[in-house]
């Protein structure tokens, strides 16, 4: 779903109740906050063939785990700096009760703060990163979740890749990691 006034993402799909589709979707505004007020008869799925209405449409408030998953490569340039604020911003904005990590790839992933309750101390390690050589960001988005399926708590499970989306180095390819996923 998408207008002039705010855009979304499509995290999950369950087709288990087939043809009901159950997604978690993410609504923003224009500056990344969460659109609240949304009714089921203000959105409609756009298909690949027809327009579909949405039947129902349930808020959920159950807590989350959140992985900020961000490029540190030197791929990236002075676009570092930039990338912090806009995530601090999104971290600022997240539930309370989420539980939330930021983790960095360049050669490798870093997990600059392992999921936790503590937001403040999600902010510190962002505020740490610094730049370096190597850019493997599949692999680093396959171990990073790897450390979530291990690792969070909530069944709500989110990577945030922030991303100029050039990988050079990454050992797993894209067929492998396809194949990977579609198995978990």
């Amino acid at each position: 779903w998408s207008s002039d006034v705010c855009s979304s993402d499509l995290f999950h799909a369950d087709l288990s109740a087939w043809p009901q589709v159950r997604m978690e979707v993410l609504a923003v505004d224009p500056d990344g906050a969460p659109v609240q007020g949304i009714t089921a008869d203000a959105l409609v799925a756009r298909g690949l063939r027809n327009n579909v209405a949405v039947s129902a449409f349930e808020p959920s408030a159950d807590p989350q785990s959140v992985c900020v998953l961000i490029d540190a490569s030197d791929s990236l340039g002075d676009g570092l700096s930039l990338v912090q604020t806009k995530v601090r911003r999104l971290l600022k904005k997240l539930p309370a009760n989420d539980e939330v990590c930021v983790a960095a790839f360049s050669s490798q992933l870093s997990l600059a703060q392992p999921l936790t309750a503590d937001h403040a101390a999600v902010l510190q390690a962002l505020a740490q990163l610094k730049p370096a050589q190597g850019t493997q960001l599949r692999d680093g988005l396959l171990d990073l979740a790897a450390y979530m399926r291990q690792s969070a708590r909530f069944k709500s499970r989110v990577i945030v890749l922030v991303s100029d989306g050039t990988d050079r180095h990454s050992a797993a390819s894209t067929r492998s990691e396809e194949r990977r996923v579609g198995k978990e």
